[in-house]
């Protein structure tokens, strides 16, 4: 059972919430009535399936018993749905907790075939016609951030990272702050240019070179300590060139929570673009990325060998390797290449 709580939206744009009923089983109830709500209650859940028909099952420590059995509709497709959730608790003493969950999953439309209750506090009792709808939702991952204070007290991390990115917007630097459960937290005027149409659910979208796409912090998860950094690129959906970010580890001691540091750079903006870093993002290792841009310039194989203190044997068995990658076949389709990286022509 969950309540809105008003003007404190989640990251996906959906109201905070604040449950005053949860049944969790086992060591899942153990850590989220002593850490996140003190409100939650011990249970036992049994679930089974019989073809499109899901039952459920469950009894909490005070007596209530549910049981609910859905049907899925027959040849509907599903539909995938991602978000960051805020959700508030009470601690033992009463003081409120919050934490954030980012969820991607699959969902179908169902019917609702029984739902009964037995047993706890009446209020917690509903009719069938009270449902209004019932999905069946599969391939579902959750992430659940550590608890933290108050969102509405002064220590509020994403306060401190708004202060952040607005002290390097300041000194004409494009910034965010992402948290480590993929919420973006803050960015400065510069940024939200740059993230339009790449945040999905409160998430940025990111692609390495292998073209992986991602809607949750995965790909940043390698990232342990602070200052150490990765290097993304930002799609645009416009077709552009995509932006380049450089996402660094930073800790508590600067927004109060274990975050990323994104800073941005636009291709398709003023100033040069160093090429050999977008074709590494691209899929080349950094000796081919590097040999990439020099003979993309114009230099010829052996000009590029002696340039990069190889031989020009090792410069040919690259340049394949590279026209390979690229799916290219001609020195004057790699200069075409570098020529739109470094001018941000489309």
């Amino acid at each position: 059972l969950a309540l809105a709580v008003e003007g404190l939206p989640s990251p996906d744009g959906t109201p905070a919430m604040f449950r005053p009923l949860n049944i969790y089983s086992e060591r899942a109830g153990r850590i989220f009535r002593k850490y996140y709500n003190s409100l939650i209650k011990y249970g036992t859940h049994h679930f089974s399936s019989d073809g499109d028909e899901w039952n459920a099952d469950v009894t909490a420590d005070d007596g209530l018993n549910a049981r609910l059995s859905i049907r899925r509709r027959p040849g509907e497709a599903g539909t995938e749905i991602t978000g960051v959730h805020h959700y508030l608790g009470q601690g033992a003493g009463g003081e409120v907790s919050s934490f954030h969950t980012s969820y991607t999953a699959n969902t179908v439309a169902a019917d609702l075939v029984n739902l009964t209750f037995s047993g706890g506090d009446p209020r917690l009792c509903f009719q069938p016609d009270e449902i209004t709808w019932a999905s069946y939702t599969s391939r579902l991952a959750i992430t659940i951030s550590e608890p933290r204070g108050s969102p509405f007290a002064a220590n509020d991390p994403t306060r401190r990272a708004s202060g952040l990115t607005a002290l390097l917007g300041r000194i004409g630097m494009a910034a965010a702050c992402v948290s480590r459960d993929g919420r973006l937290l803050s960015a400065n005027p510069a940024a939200h240019a740059l993230l339009a149409g790449v945040v999905s659910g409160g998430r940025v979208i990111v692609r390495r070179g292998n073209g992986q796409m991602s809607v949750d912090p995965v790909l940043l998860s390698g990232l342990g300590q602070a200052g150490q950094s990765i290097t993304v690129l930002l799609e645009r959906h416009n077709g552009g060139l995509p932006a380049i970010a450089q996402a660094f580890a930073i800790g508590r001691d600067l927004i109060e929570e274990d975050a990323l540091l994104m800073l941005f750079r636009d291709p398709a903006g003023k100033g040069a673009v160093d090429a050999h870093t977008v074709l590494e993002l691209l899929g080349l290792t950094p000796a081919e990325a590097r040999l990439a841009a020099v003979m993309g310039a114009g230099n010829s194989v052996a000009a590029a060998a002696e340039l990069l203190g190889i031989t020009a044997n090792t410069a040919r068995g690259a340049l394949k390797a590279v026209y390979s990658k690229l799916q290219i076949g001609r020195q004057s389709e790699l200069a075409r290449i570098v020529a739109r990286i470094t001018t941000g022509a489309d």
